[in-house]
């Protein structure tokens, strides 16, 4: 959504992991790493190369899961509510914008405008921030697979569909009523998850 969004392909398996602002990766089961061992390290402006136990704000890098125009996004770990959320991290660089001295607090206020939209399908911000020149973005973390991979994997009846494009078009509304406009809507940048609840990313 908005200008700071960007559009990560999905995988074969069309499991995901979904961000709010874009990004879709596949997810993996084995277990968190000792996150009391590895390096935590801060080190900005390398959205697609940071390493696992690398620290970005609170959150801890667990995973890297898919890169896209504008960034990169990762499963982390957050210790202080022991959780797992998806981390998507904005380049300046490969948005667009390096030429703009102010263009890292022009992202986070995008991000920040994201971040006050609250509807169950759309994919929720916990948090925004910068790391070193970039901007990150915490976000739910869900498993589940995209629309079109449902579509694809059986023959769905015409209720089904009708009920999951409804309620994605409830989270689009919802976002236009804040002043959020979606330029990529389509079946890939939304997300079918486990729980059943359909959640718009991007």
């Amino acid at each position: 959504m908005d200008d700071s969004s960007s559009n990560l392909p999905p995988n074969d398996s069309g499991t995901v992991t979904a961000t709010a602002t874009g990004g879709l990766g596949p997810v993996t089961t084995h277990e968190d790493p000792d996150l009391d061992t590895v390096d935590t390290t801060l080190r900005g402006g390398l959205a697609s190369n940071l390493a696992v136990g690398v620290r970005v704000g609170r959150y801890i890098i667990v995973e890297f899961l898919a890169r896209g125009g504008m960034g990169a996004v990762y499963k982390a770990y957050d210790p202080e509510l022991d959780r797992r959320v998806a981390i998507k991290l904005v380049s300046v660089s490969e948005s667009g914008r390096s030429g703009d001295p102010h263009a890292s607090q022009r992202l986070l206020r995008e991000a920040q405008a994201l971040a006050r939209l609250a509807h169950p399908n759309v994919v929720t911000i916990f948090d925004v921030g910068t790391f070193g020149d970039d901007v990150f973005i915490a976000l739910e973390y869900v498993e589940g697979q995209t629309l079109r991979s449902w579509l694809k994997d059986a023959t769905r009846s015409s209720e089904e569909i009708l009920a999951h494009f409804e309620a994605a078009g409830q989270g689009l509304a919802a976002a236009h009523a804040v002043g959020i406009v979606h330029r990529d809507f389509k079946p890939d940048n939304v997300v079918l998850g486990d729980d059943g609840r359909v959640r718009v990313l991007d």
